[in-house]
């Protein structure tokens, strides 16, 4: 396994070296290898393996099926790699094929011309005389459906007439091509390979090293013409390794071994090939025909490594053919374009072909036995064919060709027909497949599946190559739209040569049924630069590499399980991050990486929850078994490390090992792995990925990892990428896992450049699992609330009763689904138990993954008592889309009691100096009743000493006064309780404590043992039975079983349990070795187990499963001197960690040396234990280190002969912390600190405690601070300043290394002295107070001083004043002055309502934790929904008069009026001040838009409302023009109240002109009132007089008016005389008279009326 940490910099500085293209395939044309089908028409397939003249016979095809009955001859053709063949058929001219016709052609074997194309550049290959995967090609024969002949091969003979010379040699061919070993050809940065076929990538010959060489020996060379010219060879070496020296190769030949001679000397570097062209002498030929080759591989620096990949002989040779049944010769060039030939001695029934165009064959056919043809065109060479064998045909198949139609299938399944069998419930594995995809369950995709033999056919011309699924897959991609490509089928890299040899036994049950795109493998690759991707795949990619139908049924049944699965669980958002590493600079480089994956994941749009694991390489290990986590759910599981194609730094194991205990059906995680070779499946073996993925019921059903060699810092890019895609993307974390692959290569390309290093990491991550998997899944949330995870919690420490001002409500909320931005809506639906409601509603943050979202609930008092239900609704109105909305109600009873006691005085753990002390407390409802309390006092916390004293009080705030014993340094224990609880309030006793300590300053102590159970405690056990501190302990339980060297069970079946989990398992990890002694160190305190030396977790010295917790050494390696022997274990085991020691087989005991036994005795071990070992012995040794020698404990077999016993041992290891700490309550608050006591009791001596106080400073926000460290006994505090922190809290830390038995604290003081503490109390009504919004409301409050401390300074009131119906809080403070010791003071607080209407919450907090207090608890009184604010929601009046009158609409105005607008409200609390919503507009004449009078003009001011005068506006326009106005005037109280539906409106008209204008009087006839009307324009009289007379003259009434306006003057008469009695009916006379200048003015009337002649005019009573 390679280190996957080397750094790539080196691709990036060299890009001219490292960049690669686009496409993996490189096209020699672009056609798909199918053109040449037409689908009309059937075909029969025909391999060849071997060159010659191939005979099909009438036999051979009727055997196959072939209509040879029905067909034309004539028109039969065979194709080759796409190209027509020139045949021959026997008696085709009379158009029936009868029994004795048949079909000849000339075959070749199948060779390197089509892998060309696999080869990237094309040039790349070395040679194409071998193919790298097969040597059969194949022939298909067709008939044609149109009238159209087939190729013949054509006969000719041409006598030499013309007397063209005869050729006298032609050139003869020998070739040895070497095929014994492959080369994996070039690597970049010594491990990197494109999957494409690279530099040196073939097979080759045997590899020879350094000043090494290896001999060939051609022979046959025969019938040599020496005038002709020299023989020529040509021989093709490859490098083989790269190595930063060439390497020098040598070439020799010759007769034999002992003739070679020196030919050339070639440097060749890395994986390069190169061709050797040499001319030879005829000497380096042997008479017996025979030459032998060389080559030598030379030393120029490091280690060289080449091989011959062939060797060519050229040479002429005459044309004699003796004994040659087939025979080649190659003519030379003749430019006049024909050569004569004459051929002796040819074997008889020989036949010659021109074969120069193997697919358009010339038959030479003598009308003689001599071969002596004219050849044409040979203005080229000319390759003849000399042959009497005739090759007979076998395993002739029928081939259906598919017209596929690429636009109607886009989840395509390539499989093998192997596959396509029953298995389980399917009749079909590989259809049922994608019969399921095809479902709606599935997908509802539409699937095409085809059989890789299809493909080789259709897409290949037979031939067994990669480059079959490529063009198919380009084929679909240029004609369709594939979304998936679902491989399913063991694949084999080409370097096993299955199809040469499938039946070997290495091929028994791994096949290469459906091969990969090259080595190292990748499926991506068959569709990389296709359509428009570039370097990402076109479709995504994924296979499952099974074996047979079985494993296919039991990966679909894992898919449709998983994808029926409701997202109902929070298991598919858990994550697994485990982190290798060898070196700690690897181990904390990989475990930052995964930390910065967990942000991601943990984040939108997944928000998931992630376990990191990470390798430990200090001393401790750490047990690690994620069998749990699995069958628990996990949706990924991200390694980052090393790895192998069998294992990672970390051992997950085969899923199917029962001994690993993994179990999770319907739970089905998916791998990333960033490692190297982790994919490399493509093997004789099964590797663990594979086993993950195919097992049934069990395992993935996706993995990820490289096939071949990673880098961290590219597996970190892929891998940030595939977090980001998968998890961090909204689109994609609902797609399938090949989506996400396919959109990580894009990205990870879009950012870096096309070097080899980050080509190769994107597309060997090879996807072994359906692309169409998701990884997640979810397009929505889906919040899940139940019963179970709703609980509520006290917001100050108290119990929640029906007093408390509120307490949480919390609701675990859970996510199954994709995390979203949007906030969530939570409704509380609270039902009381008189079955009244209320409701309550909050938004919250988005909840990712699960959160307690926390819900306060605020209470009115007393209203909350007894069952309360709550109902929990998250989004209520379903604003937010969901998987499932039927999971978002829960339902929560809570019990809440009205009320309980408290303990007011002595506080907890004070200092009483006095023999007589008040015991104060109260009920927590401070607003309630007198109540009788229970009181106990005790001298132990369990209430059962004669001292026990029993009181009933009565009381709010109560007292009782206590006389303590005499005896000074005593503690007391006190508790209340109701004595007569009422329904819903608890029962259960309310305890504190205190000290009495004679004369001492006041203060804090714990001097009683029970005092410390408060404590919190870290590694310290508080034993209250026997009054001591104690470690905390751990134990596990061991069980070695091993066996004697020479017991018959082999050494691995050595058992080690550690709490009942096998650490030395079969077939998991390394085994430990025999012959060897065995240690296992557990950490004292955890009892974690751990190996104290360090190794690779490959070497032996370090054995059982990963991550590794045994050491293991031979007797050899006890002693290295290197730092890893059992010299530095001894050094790096801590003083007090227990080791465990076994032996396999026979260490050697009795051959150690003396120093080495002397290293035991570190762990208790004594040279004499160790002497009685006998050879072979098994033994387990219990042992610690720093024990006396000889203390180890020994187990050894009783029975004899020691060797051949087994020796089970049971036991168990015991840890105990040797440190812990103890922190106290908190202490205070203090006034002035003082003076800290301790004193401690040492547990033995020679003393081995280690023991000392810290004091952490509090301020009032809770924030602690270290002020000082390691102090003992008697310690000043008066340095630290009570007002930045007036608490303090103390820790004792205690450490015994050596006996782990920590010293007791005997007691703990410390003296200060104490704060005030009041009480509030309300001396007002409790019940509800009705006001008026705007009218203030003050209430008595009282604050008493139950202490003996005087406060130090003034108090701070703090009121708030909370509405319920806009949920908005007014905060208010004021100062009143502190009571003395005893006192009270009293104080009224008091609040505006305006703005307050509907129910108030009134909290008053005196002291809101300004100045220190012991308790704040009881400084503040909350009065629930205590002020009804009735809102002011009526309509204000709206007055306005023009001159001090109402106009009419269209009266007269005078042009120069006074307008006056009046604002006024029944509400007089709420007063206008502003001119907030009043609107005054102006419409002039002459215009249709009205004008905003606004409040700055000079001719408008505005005065605001007061308690006598009402908001007011005074319009007052100067010199208005005659004509018609409009005036609109609306306005809003304070309230926003309007004072109309609509704005007030009057058009009145300005008049220059002076008129008077008498309107009839009205009513007339009239019951008793009458209005006279004169409407005054211009220039106003001085003087008007109305009389009223009886028909005979007598004035009954008279008017006179000084005081006129312009416009309508009013004028009424009541019908009374002048004395106000009632006038009786009749008709009456008026007389109507106005003067000025003291002359009259005339009155007119309206025109066409006559009621006023004269002044005089009548009117009728008729009442």
């Amino acid at each position: 396994m390679k280190l996957a940490i080397r750094s790539l910099q080196r691709l990036f500085l060299l890009p001219g070296l490292f960049l690669a293209g686009m496409a993996f395939f490189i096209p020699v044309k672009a056609q798909t290898g199918n053109e040449w089908i037409k689908f009309s028409q059937f075909y029969y397939k025909i391999p060849v393996a071997q060159t010659g003249m191939y005979r099909i016979t009438y036999n051979d095809l009727q055997a196959v099926g072939f209509p040879v009955g029905s067909v034309d001859p004539r028109r039969l053709q065979l194709f080759h790699r796409g190209v027509e063949q020139s045949i021959y058929i026997e008696g085709e001219g009379d158009a029936v094929f009868h029994a004795a016709d048949y079909i000849e052609f000339y075959g070749r074997k199948n060779d390197g011309t089509s892998d060309t194309e696999l080869y990237k550049p094309s040039t790349a290959q070395p040679h194409t005389y071998h193919n790298l995967f097969s040597d059969t090609t194949w022939y298909f024969l067709t008939y044609n459906n149109l009238a159209v002949l087939g190729k013949r091969i054509p006969k000719t003979w041409e006598v030499n007439v013309t007397s063209i010379p005869q050729e006298t040699a032609h050139t003869d061919e020998k070739l040895l091509v070497n095929t014994q070993q492959h080369s994996d050809g070039i690597a970049y940065q010594q491990y990197i390979r494109n999957t494409y076929f690279d530099i040196g990538e073939a097979w080759t010959g045997v590899m020879i090293s350094q000043n090494q060489n290896i001999d060939y020996v051609l022979e046959g060379i025969t019938n040599g013409v020496t005038a002709a010219g020299l023989p020529q060879l040509e021989v093709m070496v490859a490098g083989r390794a790269e190595i930063s020296t060439p390497h020098r190769i040598e070439i020799y030949a010759g007769p034999n071994a002992s003739g070679l001679r020196l030919l050339g000397t070639q440097d060749v570097f890395n994986f390069n090939v190169h061709t050797f062209n040499l001319p030879l002498a005829w000497t380096d030929i042997g008479g017996d025909g025979r030459m032998t080759v060389r080559m030598r591989l030379l030393a120029t620096g490091s280690a060289a490594r080449a091989s011959v990949s062939y060797i060519k002989l050229n040479y002429p040779q005459n044309f004699n053919a003796t004994g040659a049944t087939e025979k080649y010769f190659q003519l030379t060039e003749n430019v006049s374009g024909k050569s004569f030939v004459n051929l002796t001695s040819v074997p008889a029934n020989s036949r010659l072909f021109d074969i120069t165009d193997p697919a358009n064959v010339t038959w030479y056919q003598p009308p003689a036995a001599t071969f002596n043809p004219v050849v044409s065109n040979t203005e080229i060479s000319r390759k003849l064919f000399l042959t009497n064998i005739i090759r007979s045909v076998t395993g002739i198949k029928h081939v259906n060709f598919r017209n596929i139609n690429a636009a109607q299938h886009n989840y395509i399944v390539i499989s093998h027909s192997s596959l396509m069998k029953p298995a389980g419930e399917y009749s079909d594995a590989v259809k049922a497949y994608a019969g399921y995809r095809a479902s709606e369950a599935g997908g509802s995709y539409d699937t095409l599946v085809v059989d890789i033999h299809q493909l080789y056919n259709q897409f290949n011309y037979g031939e067994i190559s990669p480059l079959a699924i490529h063009r198919f897959m380009k084929y679909m991609v240029d004609n369709g739209s594939p979304k998936y490509l679902f491989i399913i089928g063991k694949g084999l890299d080409w370097s096993l040569n299955y199809h040469r040899n499938p039946t070997a036994p290495a091929f028994s049950v791994y096949k290469d049924l459906v091969p990969s795109a090259g080595k190292p493998a990748s499926d991506m690759y068959y569709t990389i630069g296709l359509g428009n991707s570039l370097h990402q795949p076109a479709v995504p990619t994924g296979r499952i590499s099974a074996t047979n139908a079985a494993q296919v049924a039991a990966y679909l049944n894992k898919v449709k399980e998983m994808e029926g699965l409701p997202f109902n669980d929070l298991w598919r958002k858990r994550i697994i991050h485990l982190s290798g590493g060898l070196t700690p600079v690897e181990t904390q480089l990989f475990r930052l990486y995964l930390e910065d994956f967990k942000a991601v994941a943990e984040d939108l749009y997944l928000g998931g929850s992630v376990r990191a694991q990470a390798k430990n390489t200090t001393n401790v290990g750490e047990l690690i078994n994620i069998s749990d986590e699995v069958n628990n759910g996990i949706n990924l599981i991200t390694f980052f490390g090393h790895s192998s194609p069998e294992t990672n730094d970390f051992e997950v194991g085969f899923v199917t090992n029962p001994a690993l205990g993994y179990n999770n059906p319907g739970k089905y995680p998916m791998f990333l792995i960033n490692g190297c070779n982790a994919a490399d499946f493509f093997t004789t073996a099964i590797r663990f990925g594979e086993d993950w993925v195919l097992a049934a019921n069990k395992g993935s059903t996706g993995f990820m990892a490289h096939t071949s060699f990673g880098y961290s810092n590219t597996l970190r890019l892929y891998s940030e990428f595939f977090y980001n895609v998968a998890f961090g993307d909204s689109v994609f974390i609902r797609k399938g896992v090949g989506d996400i692959q396919q959109e990580v290569a894009r990205r990870y390309m879009q950012v870096q450049p096309a070097t080899v290093g980050n080509l190769t990491q994107v597309s060997q991550m090879l996807l072994l699992g359906d692309p169409a998997v998701n990884v997640f899944g979810a397009g929505k949330p889906d919040y899940e609330v139940n019963n179970s995870n709703v609980f509520a919690t006290s917001t100050d420490g108290e119990p929640i009763t029906a007093l408390s001002e509120s307490f949480t409500l919390n609701i675990i909320t859970q996510n199954f689904g994709r995390a979203k931005e949007d906030s969530i809506h939570v409704r509380v639906t609270r039902i009381y138990s008189d079955n009244s409601t209320e409701v309550y509603d909050t938004l919250y943050a988005p909840v990712l993954y699960r959160d307690t979202l926390a819900f306060t609930i605020r209470q009115e008092r007393n209203k909350g008592f007894g069952n309360n239900i709550f109902q929990i609704e998250v989004d209520p109105f379903e604003l937010i889309g969901e998987l499932n909305e039927d999971n978002n109600s829960a339902s929560y009873n809570l019990f809440i009691p009205l009320n309980v006691t408290k303990n007011l005085f002595p506080y907890d753990y004070a200092i009483i100096n006095q023999e007589e002390v008040t015991l104060t407390f109260s009920s927590t409802d401070i607003l309630g009743a007198a109540r009788n309390f229970d009181v106990q006092v005790d001298t132990v916390h369990t209430f059962d000493s004669p001292y026990l004293k029993n009181f009933t009080v009565n009381g709010v705030i109560a007292t009782q006064q206590l006389q303590l014993l005499a005896q000074d340094s005593l503690a007391y224990y006190w508790r209340t309780r109701f004595t007569d609880p009422q329904e819903g309030e608890v029962a259960e006793w309310v305890a504190s404590s205190f000290s009495y300590i004679e004369n001492s300053p006041s203060g804090w102590a714990q001097l009683h043992f029970p005092q410390y159970l408060k404590n919190e405690s870290v590694g310290l056990v508080k034993d209250a039975s026997v009054r001591l501190l104690n470690y905390v302990e751990s134990s596990l339980t061991l069980d070695v079983l091993t066996f004697g060297s020479n017991h018959p069970a082999p050494h691995t079946d050595v058992s080690i349990k550690i709490n009942q989990a096998e650490y030395n398992p079969a077939d998991v990890g390394i085994k430990c070795r025999d012959n060897t002694i065995n240690l296992i160190a557990f950490d004292k305190q955890s009892i974690i187990p751990y190996t104290a030396v360090l190794f690779n977790p490959f070497d032996g010295r370090a054995c059982g499963r990963r991550p590794q917790v045994i050491n293991s050494f031979t007797a050899a390696q006890l002693q290295t001197g290197l730092g890893n022997d059992i010299f530095q274990y001894m050094l790096n085991v801590p003083e007090g960690d227990s080791v465990v020691l076994f032996t396999i087989g026979d260490p050697g005991v009795a051959l150690w040396p003396v120093a080495v036994k002397q290293q035991f005795e570190a762990l208790g071990i004594s040279q004499a234990q160790l002497n009685s070992v006998h050879a072979g012995e098994p033994v387990v040794m219990y042992a610690r280190k720093g024990a006396a020698p000889g203390t180890a404990k020994f187990f050894r077999p009783v029975a004899a002969p020691p060797d051949v016993q087994e020796l089970s041992v049971s036991g168990t290891i015991t840890g105990r912390f040797d440190s812990g700490t103890m922190t106290s309550v908190l202490i205070g608050p203090a006034q002035h600190w003082q003076q800290l006591v301790t004193h401690v009791e040492v547990s033995e001596l020679p003393q081995t405690d280690v023991y000392g106080f810290d004091v952490m400073g509090v301020n009032l926000e809770g924030i602690e601070t270290e002020l000082l460290s390691d102090v003992d006994g008697t310690v000043d505090l008066s340095g630290i300043d009570a007002e930045a922190y007036p608490y303090l809290r103390l820790r004792y830390h205690t450490q015994d290394a050596i006996n782990l038995t920590p010293p007791q604290l005997n007691q703990w003081l410390v003296f200060y002295t104490p704060v005030a503490e009041g009480v509030l109390i309300f001396n007002g009504s409790t019940a509800q107070q009705t006001l008026s919004e705007g009218e203030a409301w003050s209430a008595p409050y009282s604050f008493r001083n139950i202490s003996q401390q005087h406060f130090t300074d003034s108090l701070t009131v703090q009121l708030e004043v909370f509405n319920q119906t806009t949920r908005s809080m007014e905060r208010t403070y004021r100062k009143i002055k502190a009571p003395a010791p005893a006192q009270t003071t009293d104080f009224l607080v008091t609040t505006e309502t305006l703005n307050k209407a509907g129910h108030n919450d009134v909290n008053v907090f005196v002291n809101p934790r300004v100045l220190p207090e012991q308790y704040y608890e009881n400084n503040v009184l909350k009065l629930s929904r205590y002020l009804n604010i009735e809102s002011d929601v009526y309509n204000p009046v709206l007055d306005v008069t023009v001159d001090g009158r109402y106009l009419l609409n269209g009266d007269f105005v005078a042009a120069n009026p006074v307008i006056v607008i009046k604002l006024w409200d029944d509400n007089s609390f709420i007063k206008k001040t502003d001119t907030e919503g009043v609107r005054i507009r102006f419409t002039y004449p002459g215009t249709a838009t009205a004008t905003d009078i606004t409040f700055d003009r000079e001719d408008v001011a505005w005065f605001p409302q007061t308690d006598t005068e009402h908001f007011r506006v005074r319009f007052t326009p100067e010199d208005l023009p005659a004509g018609d106005y409009v005036l609109e005037v609306e306005a809003r109280d304070v309230r926003n109240n309007s004072s109309g539906a609509t704005p007030y409106r009057i058009e009145f008209t300005v008049v220059n002109e002076t008129r008077v204008v008498l309107q009839a009087p009205y009513p007339n006839p009239s019951s008793g009132v009458v209005r006279f009307d004169l409407v005054l324009t211009g220039e106003l009289p001085d003087y008007l007089r109305l009389n009223m007379m009886t028909l005979t003259g007598s004035t009954v009434g008279s008017f006179e008016l000084s005081a006129f306006h312009v416009g309508t003057n009013r004028i009424v008469w009541e019908g009374k005389d002048i004395t106000g009695n009632d006038l009786p009916d009749g008709l009456y006379i008026y007389h109507l008279e106005l003067y000025r200048n003291n002359q009259r003015v005339p009155i007119t009337i309206p025109a066409g009326q006559t009621f006023l002649k004269n002044g005089f005019g009548k009117v009728l009573l008729r009442r």
